[in-house]
């Protein structure tokens, strides 16, 4: 990360940098700043990413070929990934199957994809590399509501405990109405079944979720509809 900022700073105007590089950076957690950087003070010439090939002997480097120039008019860059067909090549057919992507502006085989792809549609959260067509359609679809929207928690999945407790966290929702237990802890939940292309079926039960939050369970006393219907 610093001797790419730092090879950055270096350059004059018209100077290039490549390094071999772990492709890390293109996604993890640690390598945000240093993606925002490189988007805002220079200018990506190509970025060759060769996954999890062992190319240096002993290790998963998860190695890159990282080139860009400090200053350019250009926004678009090409972007080479190497599948994983690749690891039945030698080096010296790697090398080959690399040179041709410097005189070709799209290749798309079981070995390798090339293609160029726009830096300014590149997010500091992380990158994601797509044709020019697949990266507006990206950005359509991110400009639409998220999944986090409609959420209070987003994980595995509901589970209730021991056996028949699903009998007594599932209820009907004409019986959850006839008890008139208190709506608040009453959630709305879906299964793999009910979800469509485009829609999701109502369910006919709700799940009592007696919490506060996300794991501070309720004084019953203050809720007496819920410890009625818990006695039993």
């Amino acid at each position: 990360v610093l001797f790419i900022e730092l090879g950055i700073k270096m350059l004059s105007d018209t100077g290039k940098l490549g390094y071999i590089t772990q492709n890390r950076f293109i996604k993890m957690g640690y390598g945000k700043k240093l993606r925002k950087y490189i988007s805002e003070n220079s200018q990506i010439i190509q970025l060759v990413n060769f996954g999890d090939l062992k190319l240096f002997a002993g290790a998963v480097n998860y190695p890159s070929i990282l080139t860009l120039q400090k200053k350019s008019k250009e926004k678009l860059f090409s972007y080479v990934y190497f599948k994983d067909m690749a690891r039945e090549l030698d080096s010296n057919e790697l090398l080959t199957a690399l040179r041709k992507t410097f005189s070709q502006d799209k290749i798309e085989n079981n070995i390798i994809s090339s293609y160029k792809t726009d830096q300014t549609k590149l997010r500091d959260s992380a990158w994601t590399f797509g044709t020019l067509e697949s990266m507006a359609l990206f950005e359509k679809l991110n400009s639409l509501p998220k999944l986090e929207e409609f959420t209070e928690a987003i994980s595995q999945g509901i589970t209730t405990g021991g056996e028949g407790s699903s009998e007594i966290y599932f209820l009907p929702r004409i019986k959850a109405d006839n008890l008139r237990i208190e709506k608040e802890f009453l959630k709305e939940f879906f299964r793999g079944e009910d979800i469509r292309k485009y829609s999701v079926n109502k369910r006919n039960d709700v799940l009592l979720y007696p919490y506060l939050g996300k794991n501070k369970s309720i004084d019953l006393k203050f809720y007496p509809r819920i410890k009625k219907y818990f006695e039993p």
